[in-house]
């Protein structure tokens, strides 16, 4: 006890004379040095910050590094890695003669991997940028990257990312998966279908692979071809609802629309919260048939889950023509004319024929030739859907009038003709 209390006046002692001889800076870095040996990388910063506000100091910025890579560590092992980056980052400011670039760029892939796995992919390219600009060394940042730009939209540059890694591994099937589908969106069938057959070729079980052949295969009307790739990513995922929509579409285009229906059904099996184009799309199917009134049905269905989807209008008005139901038509077409300024589908020459007249309509009704019950439901519509994501439309989705050869595309309502 004699020789620990001694030992204890002895360092007392010493921390004294110490402090008398070292600047108040030098005592803050003294001091900091202790915590980061404890690894207590807060009070180290801490301690440095202050010796810093006082002085310069010999070494303080490398110090400041080490704190601040400990801290990236420590961010890391909790797998916070944008904020384990932005300590790596602050570390390499310091100093960037120490060495974080490693662990630097590998915080940002992390969190670019993070990123996208939540979707996030503007985060995510940003994340991947700044890990290749690092250095970062893994292969496999480039090619996510392809991957967010591809889901952003940006294709040309997801090409560019994933052809960089073609070029050192050229076997890649996710590169050429991606490069295969961002070719398709682009048009570039040809180059899709090399890289995508490359794909298969090399791994047989990847369903997006094989959807994204039977959108190829689809757009240069190889409709079989489509229909078996689809068939092909079913069997692989029974729950991929996409891959069951689209083999519904193919097979309306094939003219069988009794398999439609089966596919567009069992598509709403797998997920009635999106079921949206899956009403659309097999009301369309089943007016093809002569089952009118489940058409109608569906098309009802849809109205009331999506008011805003302004095909919808455009079916059932068309429909009610079939039925022979004119008057309630041309309110239903009239509310689509209304809500569809855009005419993303192109069916508003479509809806003037079915109308029955050429008035020129000008934007939100304001035409005195529309129906008193297509403003009062255009404006609910309206007045109730301020948020663009409320009018979920989807590029291909069917509507009567949009197949070759379709003898209804041209009918034309006389009034006074029922």
């Amino acid at each position: 006890m004699k020789y620990k209390k001694a030992a204890w006046l002895i360092m007392a002692w010493l921390a004294v004379v110490m402090a008398g001889c070292l600047s108040p800076a030098q005592l803050k870095v003294a001091q900091g040095d202790a915590y980061l040996d404890r690894q207590d990388w807060d009070n180290a910063l801490t301690m440095y910050s202050q010796a810093a506000s006082l002085d310069p100091v010999p070494n303080l910025n490398t110090k400041l590094a080490q704190a601040y890579g400990g801290k990236g560590g420590e961010a890391s092992a909790k797998k916070d890695y944008a904020i384990a980056a932005y300590y790596y980052g602050q570390a390499k400011s310091c100093d960037p003669a120490v060495d974080f670039r490693e662990l630097y760029g590998g915080a940002l892939y992390q969190s670019g991997k993070l990123d996208l796995s939540q979707r996030k992919y503007g985060e995510a390219v940003t994340a991947f940028s700044a890990a290749l600009e690092a250095g970062y060394a893994n292969k496999d940042a480039r090619l996510s990257r392809a991957e967010a730009y591809a889901a952003l939209g940006l294709f040309t540059s997801a090409i560019g990312d994933a052809s960089l890694c073609l070029d050192s591994d050229a076997n890649s099937v996710r590169a050429l998966g991606i490069r295969g589908y961002a070719y398709l969106k682009t048009g570039e069938y040809r180059q899709a279908l090399a890289d995508l057959n490359g794909a298969i070729g090399l791994n047989q079980s990847d369903r997006e692979v094989y959807f994204n052949r039977g959108m190829v295969l689809k757009s240069q009307g190889e409709l079989r071809g489509a229909a078996a790739d689809f068939q092909r990513a079913l069997k692989l995922d029974p729950s991929y609802l996409e891959a069951c929509i689209w083999l519904g579409r193919t097979y309306y285009a094939l003219t069988e629309y009794s398999a439609a229906v089966e596919q567009l059904t069992r598509g709403l099996q797998i997920n009635p919260l999106e079921a949206t184009i899956v009403y659309n799309d097999r009301a369309v199917c089943l007016g093809k048939t002569g089952e009118f009134n489940a058409a109608l049905a569906d098309l009802d269905t849809l109205i009331y889950q999506h008011p805003a989807y302004y095909l919808a209008y455009y079916n059932r008005g068309a429909l009610f023509m079939k039925m022979l139901q004119p008057q309630l038509a041309i309110d239903d077409l009239d509310t689509y004319l209304c809500l569809d300024i855009s005419d993303k589908f192109g069916c508003r020459e479509l809806a003037y024929g079915w109308r029955g007249y050429y008035n020129q309509y000008a934007m939100c009704c304001f035409s005195p030739g529309v129906s008193q019950y297509a403003l009062q439901s255009c404006d609910r519509v309206l007045s109730q859907s301020t948020r663009p994501q409320e009018l979920p439309c989807s590029d291909g989705a069917l509507y009567f009038g949009c197949e070759a050869g379709d003898s209804n595309t041209a009918v034309y309502i006389v009034p006074g003709s029922f």
